[in-house]
């Protein structure tokens, strides 16, 4: 029993590392996709969100949709 215990262990311990190094290659490929991409906002725009009315509350949604409505 011990040694079905140790294998099976050892099975996991095999899956866990293969799972860690697949989530280690998209964390890599997602920090690259971000140093390809210069992401800045000045001075203006940030007056220009605080005179605002519209929804200033950031979300994934609201940000990605201000791209377009440029």
């Amino acid at each position: 029993k011990e040694i079905h215990m140790f294998t099976s262990n050892q099975s996991n311990e095999r899956i866990n590392n293969t799972h860690l190094m697949a989530l280690k290659t998209k964390l890599e490929s997602l920090e690259q996709s971000f140093k390809d991409n210069l992401f800045s906002i000045n001075d203006h725009e940030i007056e220009n969100l605080t005179r605002s009315n519209s929804n200033n509350k950031i979300t994934a949604w609201n940000w990605s949709k201000s791209f377009t409505q440029q």
